[in-house]
């Protein structure tokens, strides 16, 4: 089971070097998946709705526009599910609670 939800999450950074990528798209699918994972309330879900948010304080201090944004909303993505399958890994499936069923 724990290596199916890390075969899951793999695809998903593998979506982000896609070259039709689509970031809400992407985010909208990834926020599903962790929920399942971790729970409705889990910070991961929190950081990767925050993405889009971030838009004007980047583009303040980046001149190449869109693409170094979007590049950056793309790290920032890796690195959350990155630290999730290092989670999954070294912890395992976090347990169901009352309020995420």
């Amino acid at each position: 089971m724990k290596q199916k939800q890390i075969e899951l999450l793999q695809q998903q950074i593998d979506k982000l070097d896609s070259k039709d990528f689509d970031l809400e798209a992407w985010k909208n699918y990834t926020i599903v998946l962790l929920a399942r994972l971790f729970g409705e309330d889990n910070q991961k879900i929190k950081q990767i709705e925050k993405l889009d948010y971030e838009y004007n304080s980047w583009s303040l201090r980046d001149t190449s526009g869109f693409t170094s944004y979007l590049q950056t909303c793309k790290e920032l993505g890796r690195k959350i599910l990155e630290a999730s399958i290092i989670e999954i890994e070294n912890f395992g499936i976090p347990k169901k609670t009352e309020n995420d069923v």
